[in-house]
């Protein structure tokens, strides 16, 4: 079973590297689409592997939540910035889309 796993976790990484290195050899980069689907792949990645965690046995299912708990406050938090920056106020005080500085 743990073999599976980490086949697994090999192909997340290699999708995870092989997808912007296609994009760029293909000429059809979308960098703000890549930036979403990259963080959403390793949140579903993130949930899954502390979910077998749990359920293995070898960690706690209190433990497995907490540790979720943590993993997406620290994502959230790594994502909100480049997000938060895509707008930005204007001289009237309402909020306008800008150019994202993540992409």
């Amino acid at each position: 079973m743990l073999h599976l796993v980490n086949l697994f976790i090999f192909l997340n990484w290699f999708g995870d590297s092989l997808d912007g290195t296609l994009a760029r050899y293909r000429d059809r980069q979308r960098p703000r689409y890549g930036f979403y689907v990259d963080h959403i792949i390793d949140a579903f990645g993130a949930v899954f592997l502390i979910f077998g965690l749990a359920l293995s046995g070898y960690m706690s299912e209190r433990v497995a939540a907490a540790l979720l708990i943590v993993f997406f406050m620290l994502a959230i938090n790594r994502i909100w910035p480049p997000m938060r920056s895509a707008y930005s106020r204007s001289h009237n005080g309402k909020w306008v889309p800008q150019k994202c500085v993540c992409c």
